[in-house]
């Protein structure tokens, strides 16, 4: 869409409306979500110097000008009323808005926050207005910043679990890798005069990821569109997108411990009575779980940890004794204690507890590299077309995504049991 100025929100509202899904079209074909395609044509930045306006992203401020309020007065003084879902639907640009805040609520339960996306051209990556006072004149139309919508998280969110996202505009992709992860094919060495410079390798992968369609259909009454509070709708969207955060965990942890179907991908299993004598099965110990951690390799670290609730019990409750304290824990009096240079015994470990984790064991894995998420740009444009163009009686929610083993020697499983 070609305008020869940035247009503000009432002329970026007329457009959007007008044009129907086919804004969301524009948005998808260039890597931008809705939101972030909005906040492209209608900068926030230009209204640093506006107090009405500078405290809300491109969205919200078209919300504001379709005057449909979404949230309700933080004061309870009643100063404005929380409008209903038949306030989407009564007009064009209405009923184009609506999409994309069921799509915000989505991102709001995957990050605590809607993020709309960093501008190609520089501009700041725009924070809405739940980071910020409320009771502003422009807080009726912001999206998110009801706080029981704002709480509303998955136990284990995608993100504790994936390294990188990327979108593609198919339904196919494959990832690429390192062809050799061993030392001796990746380091510098030296080379001698006219000698050939050795090459490492970056491969694609055999298979492509395959992408799953994550979707459920919500059938609503007119009666009840007309007089359900947006608010109150959004509560029930976040709960059911909950649950869709968890599909996809469970998804992602049978990847990283079972691999994407590429040779070699599988996490590599170590046995606790291998890694320590004198263990017994079923029963977690000190000595094999720090042996465990020591497996993680330059320039690897196990960062984050996901087990059933029984195993993430037993984690929590190891104990070292008084006699066969780990030097590891001391402070350096007396010259006792060590620091370890060597990442991997540094920190903390993040764990998560699900009953999607295997049986008896602990999945170990480095976050920064383990796993890629690969998402359809505009997936779920015909559904968003069909609320558009035919204003139908029922609510879609559906994304597009697969998963890929980005490193395979950032995943490695313990098996308690053995």
């Amino acid at each position: 869409m070609a305008v020869a100025t940035k247009p503000r929100p009432a002329e970026l509202l007329r457009i959007v409306g007008s044009e129907g899904v086919r804004a969301y079209e524009t948005a998808y074909k260039s890597g931008k979500n809705f939101s972030a395609w909005l906040e492209h044509e209608d900068p926030s930045d230009q209204y640093k110097e506006d107090p009405e306006l500078r405290e809300t992203d491109a969205f919200e401020r078209l919300l504001r000008e379709a005057n449909i309020v979404t949230v309700p007065d933080p004061t309870g003084l009643q100063r404005w009323q929380v409008g209903t879902v038949e306030q989407f639907g009564k007009t064009p640009e209405g009923r184009a808005l609506f999409p994309e805040w069921i799509a915000r609520i989505g991102r709001m339960v995957r990050h605590g926050y809607v993020p709309t996306g960093v501008d190609r051209e520089g501009v700041r990556a725009p924070y809405t207005s739940g980071d910020y006072a409320l009771n502003t004149l422009a807080n009726p139309y912001v999206d998110n910043a009801v706080a029981r919508t704002r709480t509303l998280q998955a136990a284990i969110p995608l993100s504790e679990v994936v390294a990188f996202t990327t979108e593609i505009n198919g339904d196919a992709y494959r990832t690429f890798f390192l062809q050799s992860e061993a030392a001796a094919d990746k380091r510098m060495v030296r080379v001698e005069e006219g000698a050939e410079i050795p090459a490492a390798k970056i491969a694609g992968s055999e298979n492509t990821v395959r992408l799953y369609k994550y979707a459920r259909r919500i059938e609503v009454t007119y009666e009840q569109v007309r007089r359900r509070r947006i608010d109150v709708l959004a509560i029930h969207l976040a709960k059911m997108m909950i649950q869709m955060e968890v599909d996809k965990v469970a998804t992602a942890i049978d990847i990283l411990v079972n691999g994407d179907g590429n040779s070699g991908t599988a996490a590599t299993n170590y046995n606790q009575s291998a890694l320590a004598s004198g263990t017994t099965a079923g029963t977690l110990d000190l000595e094999a779980y720090l042996a465990f951690k020591l497996k993680f390799a330059n320039p690897y670290i196990m960062t984050t940890a996901l087990v059933q609730e029984a195993v993430a019990l037993q984690m929590m409750m190891l104990n070292s004794g008084s006699g066969n304290l780990p030097l590891g824990v001391l402070p350096g009096a007396f010259g006792l204690g060590f620091d370890p240079i060597n990442q991997g015994l540094s920190g903390t470990v993040r764990l998560g507890w699900t009953s999607d984790a295997p049986s008896l064991k602990i999945l170990g894995f480095d976050k920064r590299f383990a796993l890629e998420r690969v998402t359809e740009i505009g997936s779920d444009i015909s559904e968003t077309g069909k609320w558009i163009e035919r204003q139908t009686n029922f609510l879609t929610l559906s994304e597009v995504e697969g998963y890929a083993i980005s490193d395979p020697n950032a995943a490695k499983t313990m098996n308690i049991n053995a």
